[in-house]
């Protein structure tokens, strides 16, 4: 178990298999509202009567979601004691997180992530978002849920493109902090890692668990400055994802993003050639295509989209770089070098 925030803590479970799985829900003391999206839909049978299926893509990530989230609560007169529960990956968390932060100021919430980027990611550290006027998480609270509990064994059945969303966000957890041990596995257990090898899967995600746990901890509503390092990557990454002629996987975005910190940090002299080779080493072995550039013509429209970014204070835009492995530091970069680095020119 790993304790989260302050003032509210999520108690985190890694879940052995399905079945233990079960036996955690059957203690649930509460009344509950389980949403799912189309994909995970079929893996709860039967769906309980009080349920709400909301659509797989980005574009259900939305208001009108909690809308329908919220009005399934309050047609059943569910309180604040009363439980959502959300099971599905990073939009399906996300969005419910969102709508139970704001129903009657906020109910229980129980996370079953289904992915790895849920599992180590979205469902870690209480932010809570819904895209608007094509931006990526341009509405959201803080609200950590009351548990949340990983299960490995949905990994097995992930499409791969899916599975390797996580992946990118494992390998940036291992560059924010000096402890080698995720490194070392991310590096020597490659092939069980592509495989899906459930033990060393179990040790992966509770290596990068723990790293955004200690961030989220020192930092849980991003007021220290903390907990702004995990944006690494996501600057770059996320203008990427809202192109509307792209399409790219969260996963694909940051990895992407991190690949365009590291030259930004090298080209700023702020860290070496070691590090960058590290870094590019890894993304290419899971096979992140980083090399892609931005036509010139997309460069306004890119533009655009990172400086609807909300790292943006007083006109100026902040980018996560790194150092050295576990020294991330805050950057501003000039428009000459941010269009060098991204744009195709």
């Amino acid at each position: 178990m790993q304790e989260i925030g302050k003032a509210v803590k999520s108690n985190v479970y890694l879940a052995d298999n399905f079945s233990d799985l079960t036996m955690f829900l059957e203690k649930i003391n509460s009344r509950t509202l389980w949403v799912v999206d189309t994909n995970t839909a079929r893996l709860v049978r039967p769906l309980p009567e009080a349920h709400v299926i909301i659509g797989s893509n980005e574009g259900s990530k939305s208001l009108k979601s909690v809308q329908e989230i919220i009005t399934a609560a309050s047609d059943r007169n569910f309180s604040r004691t009363d439980t959502f529960v959300a099971m599905g990956g990073g939009l399906v968390t996300d969005t419910v997180a969102f709508a139970a932060s704001i129903y009657k100021r906020g109910c229980r919430l129980l996370l079953i992530p289904s992915t790895l980027l849920a599992m180590t990611d979205a469902s870690i550290g209480g932010k809570t978002a819904v895209n608007f006027s094509n931006t990526k998480n341009l509405i959201g609270t803080f609200y950590p849920a009351n548990d949340v509990i990983i299960c490995p064994d949905y990994l097995k059945s992930l499409p791969e493109k899916t599975y390797k969303c996580g992946l990118a966000e494992i390998i940036k957890a291992s560059f924010l902090t000096k402890n080698d041990d995720l490194m070392k596995e991310l590096v020597l257990n490659k092939d069980k890692i592509l495989s899906r090898d459930m033990e060393t899967l179990k040790r992966v995600i509770t290596l990068s668990v723990r790293i955004k746990c200690a961030y989220v901890n020192n930092d849980p509503c991003e007021e220290k400055g903390i907990r702004k390092a995990l944006n690494f990557g996501h600057t770059f990454g996320h203008a990427l994802e809202s192109l509307k002629r792209m399409n790219v996987t969260h996963g694909e975005a940051v990895a992407w993003g991190m690949a365009k910190a590291a030259k930004a940090a090298l080209d700023k002299r702020l860290c070496d050639e070691d590090l960058v080779k590290s870094l590019m080493y890894l993304l290419s072995v899971y096979g992140f295509d980083t090399a892609y550039r931005i036509n010139p013509g997309d460069w306004n429209e890119y533009r655009r989209y990172l400086f609807k970014d909300k790292k943006v204070k007083n006109g100026a835009l902040k980018f996560i770089l790194l150092k050295e492995q576990g020294r991330p530091v805050e950057a501003e970069l000039d428009e000459a070098l941010l269009k060098s680095i991204v744009a195709d020119i």
